[in-house]
């Protein structure tokens, strides 16, 4: 089948899609149709760099499942699709469980925004915090009329860590690649799903912060407009560092979409020392 001929249904949604299901995330029964909470074990194939941190996409793809599932059920059988989406981290979180309390906060007839707050399941404290606007998208081949599934589908087979799974390269120092846009990386309409858009992002800007003078940084934000759907690639991010001090580091990244020639994600992401 190519990929001409792949309707949104044959695309896994975007909590049951291969790159997501190999987060292993745990999805709680949500409650009413305004909050949701999901847990995620960071272990060695979660965390950034080798270090007791975890991949920021990796948190932002959990707040994207479970806003997002949210904001598709009022604007059913319309999927609602990431506009924007941004995460925070303020403590580090080693080999642990996160959990992720979302709710919706505005619900309007195609805009939602929700937010969300992570919070470690050892110590209890809250360690970061996500928002993000979704619109319901207006392609008519973008409906999903029962509804997303409830369980995640599970992969037992792993690459060593997510950049490898996923099959990102790094061809120059601050560029990050994927290649054409295979069906475990898509959405349900039928494009690049947000988490691989976002940890192309952060994969480029580890590339970039580690050519600069100084200690080694960890990513803790990362902030995603989502600007054109990403359907064909090779897809690629390129980050520029923007400030720079042994204490900071602020990058902006551009993700494009080389087999379209268009732009489909700005990124802002910002790094520190871990140990600061």
């Amino acid at each position: 089948m190519t990929k001409d001929e792949l309707a949104a249904g044959d695309f896994f949604a975007d909590a049951h899609g291969h790159f997501v299901s190999t987060l292993r995330f745990e999805l709680q029964s949500e409650p009413d149709d305004y909050s949701a909470e999901g847990t995620v074990e960071i272990g060695p194939y979660l965390q950034a760099e080798g270090v007791a941190w975890p991949n920021m996409a990796v948190l932002l793809t959990l707040a994207d499942v479970l806003i997002g599932r949210l904001a598709s059920r009022h604007s059913a059988p319309r999927i609602s699709v990431t506009a924007d989406l941004g995460v925070r981290l303020f403590k580090a979180a080693g080999v642990e469980r996160i959990s992720c309390r979302a709710r919706l906060v505005k619900v309007g007839g195609t805009m939602t925004v929700g937010d969300a707050t992570f919070y470690s399941e050892r110590s209890e404290e809250r360690i970061g915090t996500s928002l993000g606007t979704f619109l319901a998208s207006p392609r008519p081949v973008d409906e999903v009329p029962d509804g997303f599934p409830s369980e995640l589908r599970v992969e037992q087979t792993r690459a060593r860590t997510l950049f490898e799974h996923v099959g990102v390269s790094i061809p120059e120092t601050g560029v990050a690649e994927v290649g054409a846009l295979r069906q475990e990386l898509g959405n349900a309409t039928q494009s690049l799903q947000g988490g691989v858009v976002a940890l192309l992002g952060e994969a480029a800007t580890y590339s970039a912060v580690g050519a600069l003078d100084g200690p080694p940084q960890v990513v803790d934000s990362l902030e995603v407009h989502y600007v054109a759907a990403g359907r064909v690639g090779p897809f690629r991010a390129v980050a520029e560092p923007i400030e720079w001090s042994p204490a900071r580091c602020a990058l902006r990244v551009e993700v494009s979409d080389l087999g379209r020639d268009r732009v489909i994600a700005l990124i802002d992401t910002t790094t520190r020392p871990l140990d600061s």
